[in-house]
């Protein structure tokens, strides 16, 4: 065994946090080529000859192991799959201290609910399903490392990097100094050519559904701006729910051309009673604009001291219109007007063509944010038809 290959940024970077002992899952997101699984497995080969450890490598199938991480096992410790301490029947190799690096799939059902191991790596795991992840980490002792493209958001974004003990990081080719020069410029023309594919693949960052609404938008941490407002900038929205659908509240705010969001609450299974202990702490007397198609919950609402009033004559097309021509800065704490804003989309026929029609789905907070700017959106509807007299 004749380990050669120099590592990459990413690999010190993961390194450098795993020397840190405060992370038990890795989490490294990148785009193609940025290293992350070479990396990954450069690391777990330098553990596995420190100490003697059970280590499993998971991906979907074999073959996409056998095309992959096997391939890359391989090349780092500069061996062939003759070589005697390669079982190419269990696809393991075990290392002169005992420990053992061993290659399944996920469809293997027995595997996953199987042995115990030291350490877990799931190998491009947005291709598997929660459940997969959660029967293989139980069974993990000491550390979970996980890759993947990001072509959209999926579990692991909503349920494993926001845990105080995950390590995240994003990598991109730019990152890899030992990839080719001709392989990053193919990369690099991607740019020009579909912007999406290269977001993905070639920044490394999460992708976008085709025909998503919302692209001008960032997600801040917005404590400061929020201090800094007179309580008559801010504006407060509410679209009435139960369930399956949830009762959302909003409150923003529109400096220039920018709007802030600031605070969410979404619920389900509240009655309005409910809702106006949630929402008047913080809407005080100020109004707050509701979905006029529930005349009964606005009245209650204001039963309970809110100052509601209804959005009669609302256009949702021209609404949504109206925000997406503005940036949007959402407050970091607000996660599911994130999910909502991110994955917001217009809706698709039979062959999958965009139409110019927005979803009327996974936007409650959506809803809740045009009722709030009910005044400036029916100011401009009303500039707008005057100009196309």
């Amino acid at each position: 065994m004749n380990i050669e290959i120099e590592p990459t940024k990413v690999y010190f970077d993961t390194l450098k946090a795993f020397n840190a002992q405060k992370f038990k899952t890795f989490c490294l997101q990148g785009g193609s080529s940025s290293s992350k699984t070479f990396s990954t497995l450069q690391l777990l080969i330098t553990l596995a000859l420190q100490e003697k450890l059970l280590i499993s490598v998971v991906s979907e199938s074999m073959p996409h192991l056998k095309r992959g991480a096997i391939r890359d096992f391989l090349k780092i410790l500069g061996i062939t799959k003759y070589d005697r301490n390669w079982n190419c029947s269990d696809s393991s190799y075990v290392f002169k201290n005992g420990s053992q690096i061993e290659f399944f799939s996920a469809d293997n059902a027995a595997k996953l609910r199987g042995a115990r191991r030291d350490i877990l790596f799931i190998n491009e795991c947005n291709r598997l399903d929660f459940e997969s992840y959660l029967q293989l980490s139980i069974r993990t002792h000491k550390y979970v490392f996980l890759d993947w493209n990001p072509e959209i958001r999926f579990w692991a974004h909503k349920n494993v990097i926001t845990q105080s003990d995950t390590f995240f990081h994003i990598s991109n080719h730019f990152d890899n100094h030992k990839l080719a020069l001709d392989e990053r410029q193919k990369l690099e023309r991607m740019k020009h050519i579909d912007w999406e594919w290269y977001r993905v693949y070639g920044l490394g960052l999460v992708g976008q559904y085709q025909g998503i609404v919302f692209k001008n938008y960032e997600v801040k941490d917005l404590t400061q701006v929020y201090n800094t407002l007179d309580s008559s900038d801010l504006r407060y929205g509410v679209d009435f729910g139960y369930f399956p659908d949830p009762a959302a509240f909003i409150i923003s705010a529109k400096i220039k051309n920018t709007i802030y969001i600031f605070k969410e609450i979404l619920a389900n299974d509240i009655d309005n009673e409910e809702l106006a202990t949630l929402v008047k702490p913080w809407s005080q007397e100020k109004i707050v604009w509701c979905d006029s198609s529930e005349p009964k919950s606005i009245k209650e609402l204001r039963k309970h001291n809110i100052n509601a009033r209804g959005v009669g004559g609302k256009d949702r097309q021209y609404s949504i219109s109206w925000l997406k021509r503005h940036k949007i800065i959402i407050h970091s704490q607000c996660k599911k007007t994130i999910e909502e804003i991110e994955t917001f989309s217009r809706k698709k026929d039979k062959q999958g063509n965009v139409l110019p029609i927005f979803e009327d789905k996974n936007d409650h907070l959506i809803d809740a944010l045009r009722y709030a700017f009910k005044s400036d959106i029916g100011s401009a509807q009303v500039k707008s038809l005057h100009l196309s007299i």
